[in-house]
């Protein structure tokens, strides 16, 4: 990897108007009846912009996006589509359920838990493998939460000859393409995770 890998030791979300006045996400989301992710924006917030002030090990860092732009390749709004992959990278990476905490492996080691994630990684690879060569599809059979999640994984990243299964797992780094940045999964996911916690509570009290 030839650029430097960065860490989130915070992240600030705001949105911006036109003048350039700011509000948080909780003053944001008030103009919104379920909240902002997973519904449809109105026609006013064509010109606002997402804010995201980070702090990393290479300082403080501003990124802006269009609050209506929306991603064609999965047909919803950017930031739902970034929270939404974000909350998939966290389930692959912990083998947890976002929501609940609970661990996808009642027996899960406290000891060399990166290498008995690589062993799932490559069990759910051999298994999707394997119901791709045999015609079964994954709906007609029961198939674990950690499988499930490794699917989504796999559509996130399909196509994608940088984030592969190995560098991920492996090295402990994403490729967040629309910030250009390399990202330390280890130390960045709780940042990242605070900042989709606020997010999702407002979509789940208002949904």
């Amino acid at each position: 990897m030839e650029q430097s890998i960065v860490q989130f030791d915070s992240i600030t979300v705001s949105f911006e108007n036109k003048a350039g006045r700011r509000q948080s996400i909780d003053e944001f989301a008030q103009g919104f009846e379920h909240g902002i992710l997973f519904f449809g924006h109105p026609p006013e917030t064509n010109d606002i912009k997402v804010v995201l002030d980070l702090k990393t090990n290479f300082g403080e860092r501003t990124f802006r996006f269009n609050f209506c732009r929306m991603d064609r390749a999965i047909g919803h709004y950017l930031i739902d589509g970034l929270v939404w992959k974000w909350v998939i990278l966290w389930e692959w990476y912990y083998q947890e359920s976002y929501q609940t905490g609970e661990s996808y492996h009642i027996n899960r080691p406290k000891e060399g838990i990166r290498d008995f994630y690589r062993q799932i990684d490559v069990q759910n690879e051999t298994c999707s493998n394997d119901y791709l060569e045999s015609g079964i599809h994954e709906e007609d059979v029961s198939c674990t939460d950690s499988y499930t999640n490794f699917e989504n994984l796999d559509w996130v990243t399909e196509g994608d000859p940088i984030n592969t299964l190995e560098r991920m797992r492996n090295q402990g780094v994403f490729f967040e393409y629309y910030f250009k940045t390399w990202i330390d999964l280890e130390h960045s996911l709780p940042a990242i995770r605070r900042v989709m916690d606020e997010l999702y509570a407002l979509y789940l009290n208002n949904a």
